[in-house]
């Protein structure tokens, strides 16, 4: 033994590994500080992290047997000879893990983490299915005023409650340590709602309780279950302002709840909008001091301009005016400060919007719409880092809603025009046939002039119409095809003399057929009407426009944007 140690001291195996580790840590940091400005694969740390921990008994072994000679050439080459295995093990099950089929999605958990199921409807009355989802997202909007309490978003939650899945696997693919799970039932004047708090990595129950009350009582009941929930959990809620702040009228809070649903998840339809904004206007008739209707109505505006059925410019002062009554009404709830973030963002107005979109995280640590928002106005100000750090956050706040994903690839590609996100992208799109991924993956292939993939995937399509056939125009154009890029054209002119189409899909259906004037004609129709988020980050970096880069009418433009081109 005293030999071993004599050994030891000979090779100095305590100052190599130190200056090892040493020397592996600022390897680590530069790789890491690679992966995130080129947008190189985390998993590049992790594996050569891993490496490195592996050369580390390697080299101690080494040295050691260095000064026995008789050992030396046997041992070390059994050992190099393992080592080798190992790292091809290691590289051989990553490779595994990265083509597995369908999106693997295992979020890091956190344990300051939570996800509020929607609860289950026991009532007879169908219609009660929205006070089920209403409570479930009150307690989720309670939750997450919390801070450093990490609250998964409610669409990403319904995507899990369509599958049968086991508390540890919701919990292993949300990243969240705890699930609160429920059900609600209504009979006659009376509601009972039984609710149970899951530890997802044990999968065991950590505390359950049934409430029952007058029905006229249930926001009372809501806040005190997540009062309850958070004790639990041994955080403070330190103020319960959700959107349902102020209500008083039961009747007005179903209807609002309809409202929301169509809000959270719109078809997109006219119809749909026009309903929408009727369903608020109905609540606020009924409870005039319901803060949360005025902010829902204001939201409906939004998605009008969205789905590209308004101009910004028509509904852009009655939506700030509707925000201001809700804060008016109740000047602690996020979503008014996100809400105004966006309004601000589409008026060019970056600072003013970056100012509410933070003040929205500051009462709402969870709001994911303000992450997304301050991501964005990141890439327009050229700092990508924040722009994936921000839309990353949201991305795990909200894990299977695939619009920020694809969102955060089609701005990756605008700038760098890699190769890499369009096989992301065709991954995504293969493993779920989602619709807004197909469309976004036909304009990433026009986008690198593969016009004959973004014509193929577009017209795959089953969604059609003046909203989403500007791309497949474009494709058509610069794929020699004029004809049909003219009878597109020609059905999107024909439309907006009906109703309202975004200029600046007409704008990008001349740009395809060589009509660089023209397209410049509504482009700058676009400007005065108030450019959408899809404008706003095409002027900042979509190569399309680069032809019209040198023209004295789209320096003009440029001029007037809060940011310089790519």
């Amino acid at each position: 033994m005293g030999s071993f140690f004599e050994n030891i001291k000979r090779v100095k195996i305590w100052q190599t590994t130190i200056v090892y580790l040493g020397g592996v840590w600022a390897l680590i940091e530069a790789l890491d500080f690679i992966s995130r400005k080129y947008d190189v694969s985390s998993k590049l740390v992790d594996i050569s992290g891993l490496l490195f921990l592996i050369g580390l008994p390697v080299l101690i072994i080494n040295n050691y047997l260095s000064i026995n000679s008789e050992v030396k050439h046997s041992t070390l080459k059994k050992t190099l000879l393992y080592t080798i295995f190992l790292i091809f093990g290691v590289i051989g099950s990553y490779y595994v893990y990265e083509r597995k089929p369908g999106i693997q999605y295992h979020a890091l958990i956190v344990d300051n983490s939570i996800a509020v199921l929607t609860f289950d409807n026991f009532s007879t009355e169908k219609e009660n299915k929205y006070l089920a989802a209403g409570i479930s997202e009150a307690i989720r909007n309670d939750l997450g005023q919390i801070e450093n309490l990490k609250v998964i978003s409610r669409n990403s939650i319904e995507q899990f409650q369509k599958l049968e899945l086991t508390t540890p696997q919701i919990g292993s693919k949300l990243g969240v340590k705890y699930v609160l799970d429920g059900s609600i039932q209504k009979f006659k004047e009376r509601v009972k709602i039984n609710i149970v708090l899951l530890d997802a990595e044990k999968d065991t129950q950590v505390w359950s309780k049934s409430y029952e009350e007058n029905y006229d009582d249930l926001l009372t009941i809501q806040r005190n279950i997540a009062a309850d929930v958070s004790n639990r959990l041994s955080f403070t809620v330190v103020s319960t302002r959700a959107p349902l702040s102020g209500v008083k009228n039961i009747e007005a809070y179903e209807l609002y709840l309809k409202g929301m649903e169509r809000v959270r998840i719109p078809s997109g339809t006219r119809n749909e909008l026009k309903n929408t904004l009727q369903l608020f206007d109905e609540v606020i008739e009924i409870d005039p001091e319901f803060a949360g209707a005025y902010l829902g109505k204001a939201q409906a505006y939004l998605n009008n301009v969205a789905f590209g059925r308004s101009a910004f410019k028509d509904v852009k002062d009655k939506t700030i005016e509707l925000i201001m009554k809700a804060m008016e009404l109740d000047n602690g709830i996020s979503e008014c400060y996100s809400s105004l973030g966006q309004v601000y963002y589409q008026s060019l107005n970056l600072d003013k919007a970056s100012d509410y979109f933070n003040k929205a995280i500051r009462l709402n640590p969870n709001n994911v719409t303000a992450y997304v928002g301050l991501g964005e106005i990141y890439f327009l100000n050229d700092n990508m880092d924040e722009f994936r750090r921000f839309y990353d956050y949201a991305i795990s706040l909200d894990p299977l809603i695939l619009k920020y994903k694809v969102d955060k690839l089609g701005i990756l590609n605008f700038v760098k025009r890699d190769e890499k996100y369009i096989t992301e992208l065709e991954k995504i799109v293969n493993d779920t046939q989602n619709d807004y991924a197909v469309w976004s993956l036909g304009m990433m292939y026009a986008v690198n002039k593969r016009y004959n993939e973004s014509i193929k995937t577009l017209l795959s399509r089953k969604v059609k119409g003046a909203s989403t056939n500007w791309v497949l125009g474009y494709a058509y154009g610069l794929n020699g095809e004029k004809e049909k890029a003219v009878e597109i054209l020609k059905y999107n002119l024909t439309k907006g003399e009906q109703t309202y189409v975004p200029p600046f899909m007409t704008s990008i259906l001349y740009l395809g057929l060589g009509d660089f004037d023209s397209a410049l004609d509504w482009l700058e129709k676009e400007y005065e009407e108030g450019p959408g988020y899809f404008t706003i980050y095409s002027l900042k970096a979509d190569p399309k426009f680069t032809p019209l880069e040198e023209t004295p009418r789209f320096k003009a433009l440029l001029e007037k944007m809060p940011f310089s081109r790519v």
